[in-house]
């Protein structure tokens, strides 16, 4: 997949003919080994490359500050301790959310 990042105004760039939006394909989205998941009006930071054709892209897409696009950080989620633990599913339900 892909989808596109609209850069902030008021950059300075080394090449010109940059677009204010860009293309960025899946496996540039830097999610910490995971697959990336839809996502609208989020801030990042990313690396702009140019393409034999000239086409301007996006690389290393990641959260401000360079943490990676995981749903624990995306969901600001706090860990209880660094080991997992063990239990058991009583109850389920995918369509109940």
């Amino acid at each position: 997949g892909f989808g596109y990042i609209k850069i902030d105004p008021g950059f300075q760039y080394d090449k010109e003919g940059v677009p204010e939006e860009i293309r960025v394909e899946q496996q540039e989205m830097n999610c910490g080994g995971g697959n990336p998941d839809t996502a609208e009006n989020l801030q990042v930071e990313f690396g702009i490359w140019v393409t034999q054709k000239g086409v301007f892209k996006g690389y290393n897409v990641t959260l401000p500050g360079g943490a990676p696009l995981t749903l624990e950080a995306l969901e600001h989620r706090q860990g209880v301790g660094p080991q997992m633990y063990r239990g058991e599913v009583n109850l389920w339900n995918w369509q109940s959310g």
